[in-house]
């Protein structure tokens, strides 16, 4: 069994306005119906939400209204990203699972079918792409101190993928040590489950709804 946490939880506050990100609309649908729609066609058996505290019946009407029918489960998250990853995994049991911020709208369903197979033969991987750019590494003054080989490097998007009881097991810990440090949950995974985790390529379109001027981009990439 494939389950997905999808995370809804964030305010939102680089976008601008009174409207969280994940319910602002673009073409016709909010941000994160369509990132729902992407996991509801895709292989993925069910799906978990997480969302802010008091937004949970309005949610629930929004999933109803929009015809998704494998979001049977939504839950309040925490006041942390590790926080309300953990609070979506305790709502389920599974195999295998991917965890995807929702404010990720572009996610394709194809995307997400190779994730959930990749992850059946390696045990954990995250979804990205291959860095572009040259990266220097600098020290607090600004000063370059290394250049790693670009080609190695990679940025990071989700869904991120693990067996389940592996990441339930990392992130329980993680909340026990109180660890701030945590960026990502394949950082989480490397960390407390001291297993590998891969890279798996993704698509360029599949960026994060962050500021107001990626409306607009994303609103192009929808349309396609």
């Amino acid at each position: 069994m494939v389950s997905a946490v999808v995370l809804a939880g964030g305010k939102g506050t680089r976008v601008g306005g009174d409207t969280k990100k994940q319910y602002i609309e673009i073409n016709g649908r909010t941000v994160i119906e369509w990132t729902l729609h992407a996991f509801e066609k895709s292989v993925v058996d069910d799906i978990v939400l997480v969302c802010p505290a008091g937004d949970e019946e309005s949610l629930k009407r929004l999933i109803g209204k929009s015809g998704i029918k494998k979001c049977r489960t939504v839950v309040t998250g925490g006041a942390s990203r590790p926080e309300s990853v953990l609070s979506g995994l305790r709502a389920l049991k599974s195999d295998y699972v991917l965890i995807h911020d929702g404010a990720r709208p572009c996610i394709e369903p194809d995307v997400i079918n190779k994730a959930a197979e990749y992850v059946k033969k390696v045990g954990a991987c995250v979804v990205g792409v291959p860095v572009t750019d040259t990266i220097h590494l600098t020290d607090e003054n600004g000063r370059i101190v290394s250049t790693p080989e670009r080609s190695l490097l990679w940025a990071a998007q989700t869904p991120q993928c693990f067996k389940y009881d592996l990441i339930l097991n990392a992130y329980e810990k993680a909340i026990a040590a109180h660890d701030e440090s945590l960026t990502d949950d394949a950082m989480t995974f490397r960390k407390y489950a001291g297993t590998d985790v891969y890279m798996l390529q993704g698509s360029r379109d599949n960026i994060k709804f962050t500021t107001k001027e990626d409306a607009e981009r994303i609103a192009a990439i929808l349309n396609k």
